[in-house]
């Protein structure tokens, strides 16, 4: 398995749904608290999932799942909908970062970064050229 990237609208593939709005997506997720999710809200909100509506926050408050980052919205639907490009382009360093921890799934940005470091020891697709590791791929962003 591998997470598929896609850089430009030109590189998405026609026979796949394409979740532009990460922000209005995340409430077709079904909140379970699964080992993912619970891992993902710790991690990158260090907060706490609580219930099927709600997480705590770093700071002990309670929080609609709407308001979770956008990056951890993005990871929950490129779990959720593995068939699916998911967004990217507004995701921070901070949640990139954990994408590896998903083995398969499609991102999209809309131009080139110049470094995919977030990505640790797997496999990547970007538009369509395979690489068996992230370290190949930044070589070849470079």
């Amino acid at each position: 398995m591998a997470i598929n990237i896609y850089i430009g609208k030109d590189n998405l593939p026609p026979d796949r749904i394409f979740i532009q709005d990460v922000e209005a997506s995340i409430l077709a997720v079904k909140m379970n608290g699964s080992t993912f999710q619970r891992r993902i809200i710790k991690e990158v909100e260090k907060g706490e999932y609580v219930n099927e509506k709600f997480f705590r926050d770093r700071f002990g408050g309670m929080l609609y799942y709407t308001e979770l980052s956008t990056g951890v919205k993005a990871m929950l639907e490129m779990e959720a909908f593995p068939d699916a490009v998911i967004n990217c382009a507004e995701v921070g360093n901070n949640a990139l970062q954990y994408f590896s921890l998903l083995d398969e799934g499609s991102i999209y940005f809309h131009s080139r970064n110049t470094s995919i470091d977030w990505l640790q020891d797997i496999p990547v697709c970007m538009n369509g050229r395979m690489f068996s590791h992230v370290s190949l791929l930044n070589d070849f962003l470079r």
